[in-house]
């Protein structure tokens, strides 16, 4: 599905995010990224997304070697990845509903079907009341659950969260995490950034730890993917 060979990551010339990272997660997998404030996991998530080309090494997606791909090329391949960002991202001048479908409309759906899937989904998630609210008149929890909703409403092939439960309660962090779930049984390959050691306890999955930019920890199911 993906894979990191020997990658770093630099936002300037001085300081590496992330330094000489390998792994490489299978089609339908789910994992957990944990360290410390700092550690480099949001910067992963990014290299993950597709967001940020690695300083060096190689990222490939899907068999593609993303590093050489034009930007033009890089669309339909972000297009199968879902992200979940600690800010939220929303669109301000758009309602609750027209973020969710945003995807959707991208990919030329039908709008019957954006409108049955984005409501189905809202309704789930706790937010059937606020579908036609602007992101600002909302609190930070329900805005979170808004981000949360478009980066699956797609059920992309890659989904990415970085601390999709930081704001939310613990009964809703446990259905975000079921659905999370559920979009991994289908098929879907799901990464988690977090530091909610009771939700990687109760949802084990295997785990990467990193620590100022580099694996510290790597759990016994990727010991062999290093090696291919």
């Amino acid at each position: 599905m993906i894979e990191l060979v020997n990658t770093s990551l630099k936002y300037d010339k001085e300081n590496a995010a992330l330094r000489d990272v390998s792994f490489r997660f299978e089609k339908g997998s789910y994992h957990y990224i944990t360290g410390p404030s700092g550690a480099g996991k949001t910067s992963l998530i990014r290299l993950l997304a597709l967001s940020h080309p690695p300083f060096q090494g190689m990222v490939r997606f899907m068999g593609h070697p993303v590093n050489y791909l034009e930007r033009a090329s890089l669309i339909p391949l972000r297009q199968k990845i879902g992200v979940v960002y600690q800010d939220y991202r929303l669109l301000p001048h758009l309602t609750v509903f027209e973020n969710v479908a945003l995807p959707l409309r991208i990919q030329r759906r039908s709008n019957k079907e954006i409108r049955n899937n984005v409501e189905e989904l809202l309704h789930w998630v706790g937010l059937g009341e606020h579908m036609h609210a602007y992101p600002l008149t909302i609190s930070g929890g329900e805005q979170q659950r808004v981000s949360i909703a478009r980066s699956v409403v797609t059920q992309p092939r890659l989904l990415l969260a970085d601390e999709p439960t930081g704001n939310l309660d613990d009964a809703v962090a446990q259905k975000i995490m079921s659905l999370f779930e559920q979009l991994y049984k289908m098929g879907t390959t799901i990464v988690v950034a977090t530091h909610n050691q009771d939700l990687i306890t109760r949802y084990s999955h295997p785990e990467l730890r990193l620590n100022k930019g580099k694996l510290e920890k790597v759990s016994p199911a990727y010991l062999k993917l290093g090696e291919r």
